[in-house]
């Protein structure tokens, strides 16, 4: 891995989301155009750990993950109108399970 690469890594790590997960943001700080509570779907991660976020409400907007904070969103919504597949529950989740010792 190169030096970018590496910065790259870092900020995403830093951020600690990555691009496509639904996110909710936790508290808006000072910024004006959002609310606690928004909802939107990673688009981007900048080599400083800026989180460019496609928000629920429309519009794109950056935000620093430091100075509003995000949580991961596990309720679904569709990215695709006329989804009719699209929920707003929790997906269920499926963990693997593990062999029992006798077989």
């Amino acid at each position: 891995m190169d030096a970018q690469g590496a910065r790259q890594l870092a900020a995403r790590l830093k951020a600690g989301v990555w691009i496509g997960m639904r996110v909710e943001l936790v508290d808006a700080g000072n910024e004006l155009r959002l609310s606690t509570g928004d909802r939107g779907f990673v688009e981007s991660i900048d080599e400083h750990g800026n989180v460019m976020v496609k928000w629920d409400r429309g519009f794109s907007l950056e935000v620093d993950p430091e100075r509003c904070p995000l949580r991961v969103d596990l309720r679904r919504r569709s990215r695709l109108p006329g989804d009719r597949g699209a929920s707003d529950q929790a997906p269920a989740l499926r963990l693997p399970v593990a062999p029992s010792a006798g077989a």
